[in-house]
């Protein structure tokens, strides 16, 4: 009888093979944290090989799913950033939101929204003076 020894999984190889899956999952709906989940999961990979030639396929995985996550983030979080900022400068934009959002405030509150704007911060604050392309506090 010829018997070998199994490899069993190192547990190094299958927390690699975990963070990597996070690291794709949460390219749905957690994308700042896939960056964190693809390098733990390479890292975990590489020390899970340790002084072995050959990694095992648990690792293999996690490090695939880890580089793939980490390389997609990569990509779409420096875009989400770059559009959010042309967005926010954006005067059309920016216009649309204010006026969307204080008619919201006036239908949450009951009262006109920049009548609880001047309680909260003052006579000077002008909201519509920001919305045309100014400064929110009004000069004298």
């Amino acid at each position: 009888m010829d018997f070998q020894p199994q490899n069993k999984p190192n547990s190094f190889s299958v927390v690699s093979m975990i963070f990597g899956i996070l690291s794709l999952l949460s390219l749905c709906c957690l994308i700042y944290f896939s960056p964190l989940f693809g390098g733990l999961a390479i890292l975990f990979a590489l020390l899970s090989k340790g002084y072995e030639k050959e990694m095992n396929g648990n690792a293999m995985a996690g490090l695939s799913t880890g580089i793939i996550g980490l390389a997609i983030s990569c990509i779409f979080i420096p875009l989400m950033l770059i559009m959010w900022v042309f967005l926010m400068n954006s005067k059309q934009f920016s216009s649309e939101f204010w006026s969307s959002y204080k008619e919201v405030g006036e239908r949450i509150y009951g009262e006109q929204f920049d009548d609880i704007l001047e309680d909260t911060f003052g006579e000077d604050f002008d909201i519509d003076h920001y919305i045309e392309g100014g400064s929110v506090w009004s000069e004298e």
